[in-house]
Parts: C-alpha cells; sequence; structure tokens
C-alpha cells in the first residue's frame, strides 16, 4: 500500500503533497476560483460538459478562457461557499 494525497475538491490524487496542493489551489472545482463548475447558475447540459449553460451569461465567454487565466464571472454565486463563510463569521463573534 502506498500514501497518496487527494485534492479535497475533485479526484486528482498523487504521490507528491506539494504537487498536489498546488493543484488544489488552481483546481477547477475549488469554490476558491469562482468557475462556472461551483457556479449556482451553472445548469449541467444533459449529456457532456460542453452542452451546460449559464442562466445568466453567455457561456462561450467561459469556455474560450484558460484556467486561472484572471477572469472571473462578476455573477458567481455558491450558496455553500456563503454559507460556510457566514457560519466562520457567528463563531468568530462569540
Amino acid at each position: 500500500m502506498k500514501r497518496v494525497w487527494k485534492c479535497d475538491h475533485c479526484s486528482h490524487t498523487g504521490m507528491n503533497k506539494v504537487k498536489v496542493q498546488e493543484h488544489e489551489d488552481g483546481c477547477t472545482f475549488n469554490p476558491v476560483n469562482k468557475t462556472c463548475y461551483t457556479c449556482d447558475n451553472r445548469v449541467s447540459g444533459a449529456y457532456y460538459d460542453s452542452s451546460d449553460e449559464c442562466k445568466i451569461n453567455d457561456m462561450s465567454y467561459f469556455f474560450d478562457m484558460d484556467d486561472n487565466d484572471g477572469k472571473i464571472c462578476k455573477d458567481w454565486v455558491n450558496s455553500e461557499e456563503r454559507t460556510l463563510k457566514l457560519k466562520q463569521l457567528k463563531l468568530k463573534t462569540k
């Protein structure tokens, strides 16, 4: 058996802790990166990823961009992320 590290946001694994951490920091499924995959406005396509749609914006803008190229949607919303932040704030104020 080998010890491996796993990304907290996807199924990426590896034996090098630093490389897995680097992946996790830029992972498409990490809510911190605010990508379409973690947005509540994303409507999953029926058959494959390229059929996804956004309730608000034209998706061609987002599919043309590379991961971590600095473009973040101003309409990005994630209710789970917001709930976690509110819980943390409540704990800090007590």
